[in-house]
């Protein structure tokens, strides 16, 4: 997103030198005379496309999490409310906790714990093996948006 209002930006720029340089006087354009059986030429005006605000709610990220070595990937997870969030193991001993409470299990090989987000929050959870609460070690969070 900030590259696109970037490359805008530079546009304008360039535009607003083209004319400074110019003096800000138009320049007269060449005319050339058009068969009369040919159609009348149609001007096209350029439209830029304005990205909506930075302040809206991001996105949901997708709503998957591997469980993996000492991670879970991605470590955070913007998501919509009522929305499910599928934790998928891929090796080890792992376990799924949330530092609230509401949910509590552990991850076996070839295993999906789903949760489904009702309320709008942030969760924070962690493998009680290899992290603990407060974010240290194996841990991760969820962003619940309205």
């Amino acid at each position: 997103m900030k590259h696109f209002i970037h490359a805008i930006l530079a546009v304008l720029l360039l535009v607003a030198g083209a004319v400074a340089c110019s003096g800000g006087a138009a320049q007269p354009e060449p005319t050339v005379a058009a068969p009369t059986n040919a159609p009348a030429a149609t001007e096209i005006s350029p439209t830029i496309a304005v990205p909506p605000p930075i302040d809206e709610p991001a996105a949901d990220q997708g709503t998957t999490v591997t469980v993996q070595g000492t991670s879970f990937t991605p470590r955070e997870l913007t998501i919509s409310a009522g929305s499910t969030v599928s934790w998928v193991h891929g090796g080890g001993r792992h376990t799924v906790t949330a530092e609230d409470g509401s949910f509590d299990t552990p991850m076996e090989e070839g295993s999906v714990f789903d949760f489904q987000f009702d309320e709008p929050g942030t969760y924070a959870y962690y493998c009680r093996i290899h992290g603990g609460p407060g974010q240290k070690g194996m841990s991760g969070v969820i962003v619940v948006n309205p």
